[in-house]
């Protein structure tokens, strides 16, 4: 059949590198790993959780979700930096998703086939300028292209998401390079771009 695809999208405008805020998340000279996203099996934040046991930086969690208390308590059995904060609104991420080191998204396929496709808060998280980590899933590697714009690791592999950041806490000059493209590739993502792509289509019905 002929179908096509048209992702989510975000505005430019709203979410971009302009809104970084120094010391956005309190953590003096700590470089920071944000995570958004609910808290359920499918974003596997209990990978990256278990990946800070041997990553010098803090992880800032956003969203509830199902396996809250879960995670809380993993987290607090691995001894590292790590801060839940709920929620947060558009508003509120323009300047998390700015003002982080590292946007990771470890998602994984849940036990019950349950995956993600194209992350709107990845899309956000680009068009901010962040530097990306993510999983090896369809819909993520669709917009990550790995040493190019961002890193992708397999999903559920410890290991790699642990080298992955590391690395690019390590290489700011690398780190920088992945942000500048990042951006790049958000501008296809905009709302008015993706508008066009609404219109192209209705006009060939």
């Amino acid at each position: 059949k002929d179908i096509k695809v048209i992702p989510m999208g975000c505005s430019l405008d709203e979410f971009s590198p302009a809104n970084k805020v120094e010391n956005c998340f309190g953590a003096e000279n700590k470089k920071v790993i944000l995570f958004v996203g609910r808290l359920c099996e499918k974003k596997g934040c209990t990978y990256l959780i278990d990946a800070m046991k041997n990553i010098n930086a803090k992880l800032v969690i956003v969203g509830g979700g199902p396996l809250k208390e879960e995670l809380m308590k993993q987290a607090k059995e691995t001894g590292a930096d790590i801060e839940f904060v709920g929620p947060k609104n558009k508003k509120e991420l323009a300047p998390m998703y700015a003002s982080c080191d590292i946007f990771a998204i470890p998602s994984v396929i849940a036990s019950d086939g349950d995956k993600d496709g194209l992350p709107v808060a990845l899309v956000e998280a680009m068009a901010s300028g962040a530097t990306v980590v993510g999983s090896n899933l369809a819909g993520i590697a669709e917009i990550i292209k790995d040493g190019e714009n961002g890193l992708l690791v397999e999903p559920n592999n410890v290991q790699e998401l642990t080298d992955a950041i590391n690395k690019l806490l390590i290489d700011e000059n690398l780190s920088n390079e992945y942000s500048i493209n990042a951006r790049k590739t958000a501008e296809k993502y905009d709302f008015a771009e993706i508008a066009n792509e609404y219109v192209k289509m209705f006009d060939t019905m």
